[in-house]
């Protein structure tokens, strides 16, 4: 386990929120050049990628709860 904490249902329901406001608010702000262009979509990817992250501890909390 790493040294970070578990959180709550509701911390990862509003982490996972924000993630996707601030995707909705790249994808309204273009980017100018192709370098601005890459470090959007890397952006976008990395958190995309940290919001199945968080929908995975979710199935777990439901599964835990659950069981």
């Amino acid at each position: 386990m790493t040294g970070q904490a578990i959180r709550t249902r509701q911390e990862l329901m509003q982490q996972h929120a924000a993630h996707a406001a601030n995707i909705a608010l790249l994808l309204r702000t273009p980017p100018e050049g192709e370098a601005a262009r890459f470090r959007q979509q890397k952006t976008i990817d990395n958190l995309r990628n940290q919001m199945l992250d968080i929908d995975i501890q979710l199935m777990r909390h439901e599964c835990a709860e659950g069981a």
